[in-house]
């Protein structure tokens, strides 16, 4: 059996059903400047099973034409995404709510060298 070629990239979209777009960095040394380049390229890859999410670092297998711009197909998980758990805050809550911040003056806060009003000043120490 021949050996296909496998490359590394990380997982941009999952968008689309059975598919995660992977964008895989090449670097390589440009021949006038001698400077080392990058260069990203994005793949549409074969996920069969839904497994990717963005973020993730997956393993791709030339695979051959599978559709209009599909030629590749997620073998194997190397690294996973860490996610935040829980429900995100709803920032539609925060949009037209004055209720949760109410607008502050900058005389609600105590000054920490002027005392409050009323307030007897204490005497410096004597040195």
């Amino acid at each position: 059996m021949r050996n296909l070629k496998k490359i590394v990239g990380k997982v941009v979209s999952t968008s689309m059903d059975k598919t995660a777009v992977v964008e895989v960095e090449s670097f390589y040394v440009h021949s006038l400047y001698r400077k080392v380049m990058k260069r990203a390229r994005k793949h549409v890859a074969h996920d069969e099973h839904e497994v990717c999410r963005v973020g993730d670092t997956v393993q791709l297998k030339f695979a051959g034409r599978l559709s209009k711009k599909k030629r590749w197909a997620v073998v194997d998980m190397l690294r996973r995404q860490p996610q935040l758990g829980g429900e995100s805050f709803p920032m539609s809550k925060l949009a037209g709510s004055t209720a949760a911040f109410p607008p502050m003056h900058p005389a609600d806060f105590p000054h920490p060298q002027r005392p409050a009003e009323g307030a007897v000043p204490t005497p410096a120490p004597e040195r």
